[in-house]
Formats: C-alpha cells, structure tokens, sequence
C-alpha cells in the first residue's frame, strides 16, 4: 500500500466531514485493513468510490426528515388534519423490525419544527391489518416509510398491500425516503407513485463506468470480492444495486466489501462499515 493512499483516504474524511462523525477513527482503520490487504488497483477502486460514498447518521435523520415533509405542497397539506404511516416492508417480514419503523418514530416530533404540519396529527399503522382496515378520509393522507431504497421491490410488495384497500387513492398516498436508489425511483415513478426523497443515488461503478474502463472495474470488484466468505448473492450488493450508502444501518444493497467482513491468509477482518 502506498503512502498516497492513506493521504487520499485522509483527504477524502476531511472534505466529506466524516472525521466530524462519531467512530470515525474505526471507520478509517478498517479502511486502512482492508487497504493492506488489497492490490494497489484495487485501492484505487475503492477510493474512486469512498468519493461517491454516502455516510448518513442519526443526527442527519431530523434535518432531512424535516426538509422532506417542508416539500409537500401547501395548499394539499391545508386540507389535511391527519396523516398515518406505515414502514415499507414485505408481508413476511412483519413482526421484524424494519428501518422504516424508525422513521415512523422520528416523524411525528417534526410537526413542531416545520410550518404546517401545526395541526397535523401523525398516526402509526403497525399492522398489515390495520392497514387494511382503515377508512381513509378526505383529510388524511397515507405515507410509506424508509430510510433508504434500493432497487424498490419492497416498496412494490408493500404497495400491493395498500391497493386492497380501496380508500387510499393514488393521491393520498406518498412513498417517503431519505435516500432512494436511481433504479428504485424510476420503478416507482413508472406505476404512478409520488415519490419524496432527499437524495438520489447511482450505481457505483456500472453508472459511472463505460467501455473498457467498466469493463476492468467490475473485474476489479469481482477480485475484491474473492475475500469475501459467502459473498453469495450480496455480489455487488442485494439485486446487484451497486449502492454505497450507509445509514443507520449499511443497506445490504450496498457492495459488500463494505459492510461484510473480508479474509486473507485465514485471518478475518471487520468491515469498515459493520451492518450489526
């Protein structure tokens, strides 16, 4: 590994303000681990995209929730007294904990912070059944939680959730999250869902990539990737999404090099950023 890499790594903590963050110091030695371990090629991978890597934390959660909701449109947001949520999540996995239960909680406090919402009372639906059930009014909208979505299926399973329940036209219902995926928006757009996010995000390499260069950097990872014990199916992250993006918790769309541990000569070593 050459010095110019540690100083690059250096760099890119300070113009990304991620030595402000909590832990960083972890983060940064994982990274310098996994340095050690990989060939200088492949460290200028992964440097190209830690430039294009998204680090949102907890206390990044308030501000863009709040600018999120400041966005609806006005004059819709004075007819309404009521808003329900519900977390984006696959029917199976409904007695998990899923992110979009967090937002649920994190919601509602900001009614006092954003002008508005005053007199707008949120409501948690915690239940599929619930969810059903309700009789949406003239005066309430219906909004499907994340903080972060990848290629958009979950939502999609959701959604096919709330069309059984024929009170919740496509009007009042919005899909809310922090950070969503450029191909998850795109399928969500193409059946007619209002959308709002506070940003949007590219696939690491094959949307930044062309030619012969694309060609050797998706070998490149595939090499990386060989030190990855039962890399499986997360290869280049879940449905192959190329996400680099970590939240509350890294989405496991996200390249696993960074979030799962890696191994060399048996010895095995922590992620720069652990999903648990």
């Amino acid at each position: 590994m050459k010095i110019g890499h540690i100083k690059k790594l250096n760099l890119l903590f300070d113009v990304k303000n991620w030595n402000r963050i909590a832990g960083h110091t972890k983060v940064f030695d994982r990274f310098c681990d996994l340095y050690e371990n990989l060939s200088d090629e492949q460290i200028d991978l992964i440097l190209e995209l830690i430039e294009r890597y998204t680090w949102i934390t907890t206390n990044d959660y308030n501000s863009r929730l709040a600018n999120l909701i400041d966005g609806i449109d006005k004059t819709l947001l004075n007819t309404i007294k009521n808003i329900y949520l519900f977390p984006a999540i696959n029917f199976k996995d409904v007695d998990k904990t899923k992110s979009g239960n967090a937002i649920m909680y994190m919601l509602p406090p900001l009614k006092n912070c954003v002008n508005g919402y005053e007199n707008i009372n949120f409501s948690q639906l915690n239940s599929f059944d619930e969810l059903t059930a309700l009789e949406l009014k003239d005066d309430e909208l219906l909004f499907v939680v994340d903080d972060y979505i990848g290629t958009g299926n979950t939502v999609i399973e959701t959604l096919k959730e709330v069309s059984k329940n024929t009170s919740i036209s496509d009007e009042k219902l919005r899909v809310l999250s922090i950070v969503i995926q450029k191909d998850g928006l795109e399928l969500l757009k193409n059946k007619g869902v209002k959308v709002l996010y506070s940003e949007v995000v590219m696939k690491g390499i094959s949307e930044y990539y062309h030619g012969e260069v694309l060609e050797k950097n998706v070998q490149t990872m595939l090499e990386i990737e060989k030190r990855i014990p039962k890399v499986g199916s997360f290869s280049f992250g879940y449905g192959h999404s190329e996400s680099l993006v970590t939240m509350i918790k890294t989405p496991n769309n996200t390249f696993p090099i960074f979030w799962k541990n890696h191994k060399k000569s048996g010895e095995e070593y922590k992620a720069p950023f652990p999903r648990f």
